[in-house]
C-alpha cells in the first residue's frame, strides 16, 4: 500500500490540484469573466457529454 493514497484517491494529486485552483478562484471572484448564458450552457452540456464518453470507454 502506498502512503500517499487514501482509498482510490491520490492525496498528492488532490492537494496539487487544490493549490493550483485556489489562486485562480481568488482572481476570478474579483473579476469574473463575462460569458454569455448560451455559451455557458453549451459548454456545460459538452463537458457533461465528454465525461459520459470518458466513463464509457473501456480501460
Amino acid at each position: 500500500v502506498q502512503a500517499h493514497l487514501a482509498g482510490t484517491v491520490d492525496l498528492r494529486a488532490a492537494v496539487t490540484l487544490l493549490a493550483g485552483a485556489l489562486p485562480v478562484i481568488a482572481v476570478l471572484r474579483r473579476r469574473p469573466p463575462k460569458i454569455a448564458d448560451r455559451t455557458h450552457a453549451w459548454a456545460y452540456a459538452a463537458l457533461l457529454a465528454l465525461v459520459v464518453v470518458a466513463m464509457l470507454l473501456p480501460r
